[in-house]
Order: structure tokens, then C-alpha cells, then sequence
């Protein structure tokens, strides 16, 4: 059983970096859009925000509470992952880690 749980946890981790790697750009620049935002908020502009806010026609606190607004993409795949994780952890048998494992899209 421990070294099917070690494939079990190997294949969702291989499936989550794919789906990291996938998203890797856009993950960056919502990470970077998220600080500008929290620093429009410390009172601390950014010259980011400001020139998108223009581009859409709105003010800088406008766009930050947007974004501010939107899930962690990040946070929220971590959380996936971790729960699949627990629940390898948690399985007792080959049938268990099998339906755990079937269940992470190779889309991830």
C-alpha cells in the first residue's frame, strides 16, 4: 500500500504542475495585479493599475476592489491539491487510491 499511495500522490502532483505550468503567465500577473491592488489600499499607488483602470473606463479603487474580489486561482489549486492529498492519505485500499486518482483531470 505505501507505494501505491507514492504513485497515487506522484501522479496528482505531476497533474497539478501541469496545470501550473499551463497557467504560469497568468497566474504571475494576477499574483502581481492582487499586490497592486492591496497597495492601493496601503495608499500606495500603481502605475499598473492606473493604466488599466484607464483602459476600462473606471477609477483605480474601482478596479482594485475587482480584483480584489476574484478568487486566488493559486490559493484555490493549492487547496485542490491538498485535499487530494489528505484523501490519498486517508484511503485504505488500491480501489480508493484509484478513484482519487481518476478523479484529478488530466486537464489539471
Amino acid at each position: 500500500m505505501p507505494a501505491l499511495r507514492e504513485a497515487a500522490k506522484q501522479r496528482i502532483d505531476r497533474a497539478f504542475n501541469r496545470e501550473a505550468t499551463a497557467f504560469a503567465h497568468r497566474d504571475a500577473a494576477y499574483a502581481a495585479k492582487r499586490a497592486a491592488a492591496e497597495d492601493v489600499f496601503a495608499e500606495r499607488p500603481s502605475d499598473q493599475l492606473s493604466a488599466e483602470a484607464a483602459l476600462r473606463n473606471v477609477t483605480v479603487t474601482e478596479l482594485a476592489i475587482d480584483i480584489l474580489s476574484r478568487p486566488d486561482t493559486v490559493k484555490e489549486r493549492e487547496t485542490r491539491r491538498q485535499v487530494a492529498l489528505a484523501q490519498i492519505r486517508a484511503a485504505t485500499t488500491k480501489e480508493q487510491l484509484d478513484v482519487i486518482v481518476q478523479g484529478v483531470p488530466e486537464a489539471w
